[in-house]
């Protein structure tokens, strides 16, 4: 009955019953060990799409498949009797943590040599395969199966795979196998596809990444430039801006040729803007990306071109909106030298929850020899937010080597020496992540205990490592990691503690939540006024989905340090979950506006509890401080504005408003106000009525 398809003229609510019953009958069979019956159930889910309503409708599912003792069995049962079984991932998770990556490998095998296989199944199946080989350091079968994938697959598509291999072998030192897969990347690349050419420059800054470590920079370059120009010759382009350009920009500061940057300023008709103020100075992932923001890479080429009061405008619009970027830092610290002084001490007042403006107040300090007031003022920084985990590869704990810096000038050179290798566990770290990007995940745990061979004390390193042992299925070894990260982690948070890449997942499972259970329990035994413990508390609860109790959690912490922003921030959050008082949420609206006026920090103001006019008081007070001189024309683009003029107002308006609303952060109180959803709608009626009435 249940396996039955789903009747024509169904209601939403029939159909979602049906499902959940089918569930339900599905889960019941295989608890009572009726396996076979199971999988005509399990069999009769025909594609993905599918599972992931039934996923969606029902949360468990998957996961109380995946924890029952009979699951392995029926899922290995339903993947081997259909290749094309939408099962497949949930199979592969379930096995790998139960240790038979072995016989992963080897449905795969059976399931990928299976005769009449459509050529869309086979690549999917071999993706799976490719990933346990990978996963199980069996790289050499890897590498044979991405060249034969690479065979198979349409031309055009798969420069991915060849790419993949020279990552691989830039990683591994095998020389062979990047110019092997270099080699089959370009043959990709040359041949025509229907791609647009939005996709296909969109798509390459992988290529360019990985030519730019290969050393591969004249390639690199070439790519960059071809993009550019099919781009600027695509219909659609004129008065937008050809990201594309945006690129090759950020490729020329990457090589340090700031000339070629202010050629590109000046002559490049494609910017899209008119004026280099007018550039979106922040993205939502400048954090997490090696790209910098446009404002920055401009700010910087004119610095270096001789036109200092300029780029020193541009510097504080960098500031303004990506507020964790130590180059626009150090760039405002070489500029302005020790006038740059009270700008940081400006920043900083504005935000007293971004700890950058005081690092670089401790290197100007150190700089100027004062040595006791730049310690002072680099702890001062550290404890806002000790694991630095918003800040991108390369750049985290850059308070540590400061601090190192100054405990050596002042002769502590042991002290100094503990610092730098406390780094340089995390710069061991990333080097780990970059492993486990490509799917060599036993080469990834071997590296992340290195790391801790140099470090034990950093819980990002810890979790990283438990989760990857857990998802490999050697609980045990993850257990003694899971305890050691969660002991660390009260005195790894601040305020505003981020998470770091690969540490998401720190709370996922039973056994992670049983461990953190026990230890927090401990901690606010032992020590009931530190409001970190009680925010870790609540943090675990509302993974647990147990939200009320999450609520008293959350309440406690902000009652011990009322000024604790993530704190308050979760509790607003919960307010879209469950019912807090309507009392409470203007509190907490309140408390957030004060703490976070200018929203870097996660917080929205515009959900309620405030009215437009706080929002504009408070905003203005904030950027009142250090904005002013960032504000109107700056550096005029010649050729893009007379390329702007030309453009249609339609389309200048339509390409204009999306930067700002994708890029920009509040940087004054109108932008704050506009951010609230009823406002954000009135301007896109206002600004759309008249090019787009014609769609009414």
């Amino acid at each position: 009955k249940f396996g039955a398809p789903k009747a024509q003229g169904q209601s939403y609510g029939q159909a979602e019953g049906f499902l959940t019953a089918r569930v339900a009958y599905l889960l019941g069979l295989v608890k009572t060990n009726r396996i076979s019956e199971a999988a005509k159930i399990a069999g009769s889910i025909g594609s993905r799409g599918e599972l992931s309503l039934i996923a969606y409708h029902n949360q468990s599912f998957l996961s109380e498949l995946a924890n029952s003792p009979a699951g392995l069995k029926l899922l290995e049962q339903v993947v081997r009797a259909k290749p094309n079984s939408p099962f497949w991932d949930t199979y592969i998770y379930v096995a790998t943590r139960a240790g038979t990556i072995a016989k992963v490998v080897e449905s795969l095998q059976l399931a990928t040599s299976k005769p009449n296989l459509k050529l869309e199944d086979w690549q999917s199946l071999s993706d799976n395969l490719v990933s346990a080989y990978l996963a199980s350091d069996q790289v050499e079968p890897a590498i044979g199966l991405l060249k034969k994938k690479f065979d198979a697959g349409p031309a055009g598509s798969v420069a991915q795979h060849g790419e993949k291999i020279a990552l691989i072998g830039h990683l591994l030192k095998r020389k062979q196998w990047v110019n092997e897969g270099l080699d089959l990347a370009r043959k990709a690349r040359n041949v025509k596809t229907r791609q647009s050419a939005y996709a296909r420059a969109y798509g390459e800054d992988a290529t360019v990444n990985l030519f730019f470590q290969l050393g591969l920079t004249s390639e690199a370059e070439r790519l960059l430039i071809d993009n550019y120009v099919e781009l600027a010759s695509s219909d659609g382009i004129s008065g937008m801006q050809n990201s594309a350009l945006t690129n090759l920009a950020d490729f020329y500061h990457r090589l340090n040729r700031p000339d070629d940057v202010k050629v590109l300023l000046d002559r490049a008709p494609d910017w899209g803007v008119r004026d280099a103020s007018e550039f979106p100075s922040g993205s939502p992932y400048s954090e997490y990306t090696d790209k910098s923001p446009m404002t920055y890479v401009a700010g910087w080429a004119l610095a270096k071109t001789g036109l200092q009061k300029e780029a020193l405008r541009l510097v504080y619009r960098v500031i303004s909106d990506s507020p964790t970027y130590d180059p626009a830092y150090e760039l405002l610290v070489d500029l302005a030298g020790d006038e740059a002084m009270p700008r940081l001490e400006a920043i900083y007042q504005a935000d007293p929850f971004e700890e950058r403006p005081l690092i670089w107040k401790s290197v100007l300090l150190k700089k100027q020899d004062k040595l006791e007031e730049a310690e002072k003022v680099i702890r001062q920084a550290i404890p806002i937010d000790p694991s630095d985990g918003e800040t991108r590869n390369g750049r985290r704990l850059f308070a540590y080597t400061v601090l190192a810096d100054i405990r050596e000038a002042r002769g502590d050179k042991e002290d100094a020496a503990n610092l730098r290798q406390a780094v340089a566990a995390i710069r061991r770290s990333e080097e780990a992540d970059k492993f486990l990007e490509v799917g060599l995940v036993k080469r990834s745990i071997d590296m992340y205990r290195e790391a801790l061979e140099m470090f034990g004390n950093a819980y990002c390193i810890q979790s990283r490592l438990a989760i990857q042992l857990m998802q490999q299925g050697r609980v045990k070894e993850a257990e003694e990691h899971y305890r050691r990260a969660y002991e660390l982690m009260p005195e790894s948070f601040g305020r505003v503690e981020t998470h770091c890449f690969g540490c998401e997942q720190a709370f996922a499972g039973d056994v992670a939540q049983n461990i953190a259970e026990q230890v927090f329990a401990e901690f606010a035994e032992k020590n009931p006024k530190k409001p970190q413990v009680h925010y870790l508390l609540g943090y675990l609860r509302k993974e647990q989905g147990r939200f009320t109790e999450a609520l008293t959690s959350y309440r406690k912490a902000v009652q011990l340090d009322p000024d604790y922003l993530n704190a308050w921030k979760e509790i607003s959050a919960l307010g879209q979950v469950i019912s807090i008082p309507e009392l409470e949420r203007r509190t907490v609206a309140a408390t957030l506006l004060r703490l976070d006026p200018l929203q870097r920090h996660g917080t929205q103001h515009s959900l309620g509890g405030v009215s437009p006019a706080e929002i504009w008081t408070a905003t203005d007070r904030a950027t009142r401080a250090f904005l002013s001189e960032s504000t109107g024309s700056i550096y005029p683009l010649s050729a893009s504005r007379i390329k702007m003029d030309q453009a249609s107002k339609e389309r200048e308006m339509g390409s204009r408003m999306f930067i700002r609303n994708m890029y920009s952060k509040i940087s004054s109180p109108g932008s704050a106000v506009a951010g609230i959803e009823v406002i954000t709608n009135l301007i896109r009626i206002i600004e759309f009525s008249g090019p787009f009435e014609s769609f009414d």
